[in-house]
């Protein structure tokens, strides 16, 4: 699926993970990395509802830009975290 050039994103419905949703974020980034070799660059999650997170692979400065946008406009329905940021999350 990855190709230079191409942004990839995946939706991943959270579910309920003890500690929460950014720790359960950051897990499975580390399982994608283990299994895959790689990890998403940043990460949108709609916040409305049940959260859902779409985690981007590859993403150019544009991208990350509409997803900050997004958040900015939005900031009760979506929120944009950097994966490294979300690494610290962790316990």
């Amino acid at each position: 699926m990855r190709r230079k050039g191409r942004t990839v994103i995946v939706y991943h419905h959270q579910g309920r993970m003890k500690g929460g949703n950014l720790i359960e974020l950051s897990s499975l980034c580390d399982r994608i990395q283990v299994a895959g070799g790689y990890r998403p660059s940043y990460v949108v999650r709609a916040l409305r509802g049940t959260t859902r997170a779409f985690l981007i692979f590859d993403g150019t400065e544009h991208d990350l830009e509409v997803c900050k946008a997004l958040a900015t406009r939005w900031p009760g329905n979506y929120s944009w975290h950097l994966v490294s940021d979300l690494c610290g999350t962790r316990r």
